[in-house]
């Protein structure tokens, strides 16, 4: 009698052990996939007004970024994110703050050594509705979706946005020491309310767009080099007289120069050199005056 009490408790304790053993499975497997989900959802930098180690789990939401992840920035109002460490990495996107709050703020990505952050989205791979400054060994790239900016951005390396397109809003200054560069079928956009100065070292081979919202120059920095390539075109458009000045960009034969404004435009020696030569001259003005 005793000894099939004690078969019995014991097929009973296999079985709780057994039952413990899966479950703790079970919810290692379920930490696990959401972990994953998360770095894959979204990882947002924990704090809003220190800065820190990108290689720190700890400052993040789900853990430092992965290949594929969502990475969010949320500096307060007059803050200052300085984050070090940053490491060469693809992620699908970047945002940094949140429109209309945050514009204020601002998010510094620093690196010992030169990284490059690759960008996957083919939606919205970068958003800043804030301020961002990439340090001298730090590069941003993207390669297809729409990129957006309403705050300053600052790039001492790289930054290319690929054949996709780029957007920047008055509202900052976008500086770019190293180079702007975009591919064939790509559009870099600046829309201006006012006089603007446009970053230096551009290499345009998709379409470089200068729309001003009234009147307003748009100045080439002076001592640099802005290409316009052989698959390039510089669009002067908006509703008021497009102008530059500083100095012309260089033309690649081949490349074009248009005019869609819809007031009367001049041709300027500012958009387009006395001495340049195989540049196609496209006007597309809606203003009757038209183009002189």
């Amino acid at each position: 009698m005793w000894d099939y009490v004690k078969i019995v408790q014991r097929k009973e304790n296999c079985y709780f052990n057994n039952m413990e053993k899966f479950t703790k499975r079970i919810i290692l497997l379920l930490a696990i996939a959401l972990g994953f989900i998360g770095s894959v959802n979204g990882q947002t930098w924990t704090s809003t007004t220190t800065g820190g180690s990108w290689a720190t789990a700890g400052n993040w939401t789900g853990g430092v970024p992965i290949t594929g992840g969502n990475v969010i920035f949320l500096p307060a109002a007059g803050s200052t994110l300085t984050i070090t460490n940053v490491p060469t990495v693809s992620l699908a996107s970047i945002t940094i703050g949140t429109s209309p709050t945050g514009t204020t703020g601002t998010v510094i990505l620093q690196s010992a050594a030169g990284v490059t952050i690759t960008l996957t989205s083919t939606t919205t791979p970068f958003r800043a509705f804030c301020n961002l400054t990439l340090g001298p060994s730090v590069s941003i790239t993207a390669g297809a979706g729409a990129l957006s900016a309403t705050g300053t951005i600052a790039a001492s390396r790289a930054f290319t946005v690929g054949a996709n397109s780029f957007t920047w809003n008055s509202g900052g200054t976008l500086t770019c020491n190293g180079t702007m560069s975009n591919a064939s079928g790509g559009t870099i956009s600046f829309n201006y309310s006012g006089a603007q100065t446009l970053p230096a070292n551009m290499t345009i081979n998709g379409t470089l767009v200068l729309s001003s919202a009234a009147a307003g120059v748009k100045t080439w920095t002076s001592g640099i080099s802005n290409t316009i390539g052989a698959t390039g075109k510089l669009q002067i458009g908006g509703n008021g007289p497009a102008t530059t000045a500083g100095i012309a960009p260089n033309y690649t034969a081949g490349a074009s120069l248009e005019y869609t404004s819809s007031a009367a435009q001049t041709i300027s020696t500012n958009e387009i050199s006395l001495t340049s030569t195989a540049v196609n001259l496209i006007v597309s003005n809606t203003n009757t005056a038209g183009v002189s």
